[in-house]
């Protein structure tokens, strides 16, 4: 693992922060926009890239208020 993170780079092309969208591009590949680990207020980062892998990691996905209260409303935890 350790030859092949080498090989392509794998420390240069890492970033670590919160997620706050993924799109796809129109000429391929995806836009993230992102808090980078340790940031403060609205700092954010636009990236474009070929390949995306996102790590959901602890505590679990956030979701917003009003898919939540569905959720909780309808007792519909697997399919949202």
């Amino acid at each position: 693992m350790d030859r092949e993170a080498e090989r392509i780079g794998w420390a240069e092309v890492l970033v670590h922060g919160l997620v706050r969208m993924v799109r796809r591009h129109h000429g391929g590949g995806y836009v993230v926009l992102l808090a980078p680990e340790g940031s403060t207020g609205r700092d954010r980062r636009a990236i474009r890239a070929d390949h995306v892998h996102i790590a959901v990691g602890y505590p679990g996905i956030k979701f917003l208020p009003d898919l939540q209260a569905y959720r909780e409303q309808h007792s519909d935890f697997s399919r949202v």
